[in-house]
């Protein structure tokens, strides 16, 4: 992580530039077949995003400690 808000969005971009190879290198991973395979990637996917989202938010809050995530559910 750089740090301020420029390298946050820095860092923000490069992940999204590598997003699709990133979700590949996933996929490729699944050693199961059929819909196992689906299930055990689709997790694979929720920890990789739960991951990013909670280094998001460690950099927010690095940046601005006063910071809040508001959730409401869908």
């Amino acid at each position: 992580m750089r740090p301020g808000a420029e390298g946050a969005e820095a860092d923000q971009q490069a992940w999204n530039n590598a997003l699709t190879g990133e979700l590949q290198l996933l996929k490729d991973s699944v050693t199961s077949g059929g819909s196992l395979a689906q299930v055990e990637y689709g997790i694979k996917v929720k920890n990789f995003y739960r991951e990013k989202a909670e280094a998001l938010y460690k950099q927010l809050y690095a940046l601005n400690p006063d910071y809040t995530y508001i959730y409401a559910a869908y």
